[in-house]
């Protein structure tokens, strides 16, 4: 039996006590997630020169490393494998100074509209995918335990969100450039181009595939690998049992059907989508899959991997409708023929119907879809209210680049529809890309043919950047001897037209600038609030808006009034979070104009204005600091 020791002060036990196994084991031990392990292994570091070594070396700091950042630029990947090798602590400290260098630009950028350009460029040409993490972090950031009006959180997390969008959509568009230049690409990689654009990059998207073949897989009769027609059988039943189907009726012309990350959240879709699943799945369980741009509705080809041709001999295939896959999963040409036929298509063409198409055919398909949808779907092609505005333009984004890119002929008409697009819409909601997107991505790779669209997009590019250098709105003050009650930042309730709405200041004027719907103009003594809104209590958000209302029709909103339950009012900062959570679904560009947020005890909540408006409206921010000290020591 071993002795017990008893650690005395006066006597401690030397530190090479124990051999240098056992303090790697408890090092180890120590928990991957959080910071716990990273904290501990760095403290160890300072305690001796024993414990340093131990604590530095490689097998403590490669699982952190890999846990920590999921994404690496390949570029600077390999220069840190040229100078370090499998040195990962060495390689952690290097992801981790880059990481701090990211944060710094995205201070400045949340922080200051003067050089946003530029630093965005910076982060995209310095660091590229190495960014991805530490943004995505900041963009999907809750609000802090305690809200106050010294930080940026909220416009910190918007600029990161917006900044990681941009670079995927520039990375969608250097991948329709590999596919123009008649690159390979697997479907799945060229679809994800028009993910892209609503910022899900291809590699999550590329693990969601991994993960279900693997489950396919584990699903599978045993015995059945040999038999290509049993093994597109039994994918096309395990996608059915996981919900994906056939969009019908209404659902039809969701634009969701058209974007991969969508399908796999609400399963339903359309042909061409079902078969890149399809196909996604089938090629990792050894496969031979391909889709085939049969008219009007997409199939997906497989070769027949146990037969093998002999010389002069068509290769054997089998025809898969994964749209119909629970009545008629296998076609013949039985079936396919008749239907080209009815089509008006001559025997000759039927070859190239019923063959594999191309990864970039399949991805114009896919964006003329897109714009089928929004064409002949109108509002009901979105039903999710809340994002309706968003989705659309960010869809007939994806589109428009796209069909632009990849169109054979008549490159410069497209471009200059694209040049126009973006100059009356995207640099509006999309405030980067023009940085990212237009400058770095697309411009470099015109040619001589589109100098009228390119004179447009730089025509683009220098009104962004004055916009940046510019001087800021001239200041209104608040005059004692006008009414004015309210300030920008506050969330309102609205009472008009028998509808309550709730909703956030983001101006106001007393000069006859504003005017409402009815006619009313702005006076000192009957100011008019700008206000963007949602349509219904704030517990079941809707479409956002931005109205102009007189000050008698308004007053501070409380999340207090929204509830008839005892339990209320909850926690003071879980008030905050209810409806900085419910706006930001709504005013997607929250983080562009307010940069933190406080909250009275009894749930009203004002957004910190950030410099810019702040400028505009210099009293405003002392007149919300007392408005809520005011409702708290009333209880109000």
């Amino acid at each position: 039996m071993r002795e017990r020791i008893v650690h005395n002060p006066r006597n401690p036990i030397p530190a090479d006590w124990l051999p240098n196994e056992i303090y790697q084991d408890i090092l180890d031990s120590l928990p991957d997630h959080g910071s716990q392990r990273v904290q501990t292994l760095l403290a160890c570091r300072l305690a001796c020169s024993r414990l340093k070594v131990i604590a530095e070396l490689p097998f403590l700091w490669g699982r952190k490393y890999q846990l920590k950042w999921a994404y690496h630029d390949p570029a600077r990947e390999a220069e840190r494998t040229a100078q370090y090798g499998n040195d990962w602590f060495q390689r952690y400290l290097h992801r981790n100074r880059s990481d701090r260098e990211v944060l710094t630009v995205l201070h400045q950028m949340a922080t200051q509209r003067k050089g946003r350009h530029t630093n965005a460029q910076r982060v995209y040409r310095v660091y590229g995918r190495d960014a991805w993490d530490i943004l995505k972090k900041h963009a999907n950031a809750d609000p802090p335990d305690e809200l106050d009006d010294k930080t940026y959180w909220i416009s910190t997390s918007f600029w990161a969100g917006e900044l990681l969008r941009a670079m995927h959509r520039a990375g969608s568009l250097e991948r329709l450039y590999r596919l123009k230049d008649g690159h390979h690409m697997e479907l799945e990689e060229g679809l994800s181009t028009l993910d892209g654009f609503f910022g899900v990059p291809y590699e999550q998207l590329k693990q969601s595939f991994d993960l279900m073949a693997q489950r396919c897989k584990s699903s599978l009769p045993s015995g059945i690998e040999d038999d290509t027609r049993e093994m597109c059988i039994a994918i096309c039943d395990w996608m059915r049992s996981q919900g994906f189907g056939p969009a019908e009726g209404d659902q039809y012309l969701a634009i969701r059907n058209h974007f991969i990350h969508k399908v796999l959240e609400n399963r339903t879709s359309l042909p061409l989508t079902l078969v890149a699943i399809f196909v996604a799945i089938a090629r990792r369980l050894g496969l031979d899959a391909h889709p085939v741009p049969f008219p009007a509705h997409v199939h997906a080809w497989v070769r027949v991997k146990e037969h093998t041709p002999e010389e002069g001999e068509e290769q054997q295939h089998v025809s898969i409708d994964v749209y119909h896959s629970a009545t008629q999963p296998i076609l013949t040409s039985a079936d396919l023929d008749p239907i080209l036929h009815a089509m008006g298509t001559t025997a000759q063409q039927h070859p190239e119907l019923l063959a594999p198409a191309s990864t970039a055919e399949m991805v114009m398909r896919a964006a003329r879809n897109v714009a089928n949808s929004l064409r002949q779907g109108g509002r009901t092609a979105v039903s999710d209210i809340n994002s309706r505005y968003w989705t659309v333009i960010t869809a007939c984004y994806a589109m428009v680049t796209t069909i632009t890119l990849l169109s054979p002929a008549h490159q410069a008409d497209h471009f200059f529809d694209m040049a126009m697009h973006v100059k009356e819409r995207i640099r509006h909601v999309f405030p980067l890309d023009i940085a990212i997107v237009v400058e770095l991505t697309i411009m470099p790779n015109m040619g001589p043919l589109e100098q009228e669209p390119k004179d447009i997009f730089q025509s683009i590019i220098d009104l962004t950047k004055r916009a940046e250098d510019g001087p800021p709105r001239p200041a209104i003050r608040r005059d004692p001897a006008h009414n004015v009650k309210y300030f920008v930042g506050l969330v309102v309730a609205l009472s008009g037209s028998g509808a309550d709405y709730m909703g956030v200041i983001t101006g106001w004027n007393t000069d006859g600038s504003y005017k409402t719907e009815d006619g009313t103009t702005s006076s000192p003594s009957n100011p008019i609030y700008q206000i963007t809104y949602t349509t219904t209590a704030w517990t079941n958000p809707r479409d956002s808006q931005t109205r102009y209302d007189i000050q008698s029709n308004i007053r501070a909103f409380s999340i207090s009034e929204s509830t008839g339950t005892s339990s209320y009012p909850p926690p003071p900062t879980a008030q905050g979070w209810g409806l900085y959570l419910v706006l930001k679904s709504i005013v997607w560009d929250l983080g562009r104009i307010f940069r933190s947020a406080v909250n009275s005890k009894r749930g009203h909540l004002w957004f910190v204005p950030t410099e810019d408006l702040a400028m505009e409206y210099p009293d405003d921010v002392g007149a919300g600091m007392d408005f809520l000290k005011t409702m708290d020591e009333a209880g109000v």
